[in-house]
């Protein structure tokens, strides 16, 4: 991925050469055209909900990543490399046993909530469900601030993400929108 520039304000008479060009006119198309983008799931780790407190989901299956913001050695985040609005997508599935919890959902930068989302779960005594939470939204970036989704619920048991493939699959992805 090459990194925005600035478009520059050109002048009369000034002289134009390929490396102006190059920064100014050729890599900000390839930025446009290749933007940073990272995909990445949970496929065989669960996360234990925190409650109430927010814990960052562990990610073990990197789908698609353009800018190398994904890094096994930080799996439960990805770092940005190129700053700029960012796009920034996630769910997560709760396995059965669900019962009168509330499950939460919230995007962190460098460790801090941003904002939250929830979903409240009242479906009887008896009855045993799977849920998915999700969220999304915008967000403005800058490299090396890193993005977690995190995840936590409120009532009883000590419930886990899913790991299967299908419905209830617990992933994250950004995709940057422009500088």
């Amino acid at each position: 991925m090459v990194a925005w520039t600035t478009p520059r304000t050109w002048t009369n008479n000034e002289t134009v050469t390929d490396t102006i060009l190059n920064a100014h006119v050729r890599d900000n198309l390839n930025a446009i055209v290749n933007p940073p983008y990272v995909h990445v799931r949970a496929a065989s780790t669960t996360t234990t909900l925190g409650n109430p407190t927010a814990t960052p989901i562990v990610w073990d299956t990197e789908v698609a990543d353009t800018d190398n913001l994904y890094s096994t050695s930080a799996n439960t985040r990805v770092t940005v490399n190129t700053a700029g609005l960012y796009l920034c997508q996630g769910a997560y599935g709760v396995a059965s046993g669900a019962v009168g919890n509330h499950f939460y959902v919230q995007w962190m930068v460098n460790g801090a909530a941003i904002n939250q989302a929830g979903s409240s779960v009242g479906i009887g005594n008896t009855v045993v469900r799977s849920i998915f939470v999700s969220t999304s939204t915008y967000v403005r970036l800058y490299a090396n601030d890193y993005v977690s989704l995190a995840c936590s619920f409120v009532g009883t048991g000590t419930p886990t993400t899913r790991v299967d493939i299908g419905t209830y699959t617990s992933w994250m992805q950004l995709r940057w929108m422009g500088p």
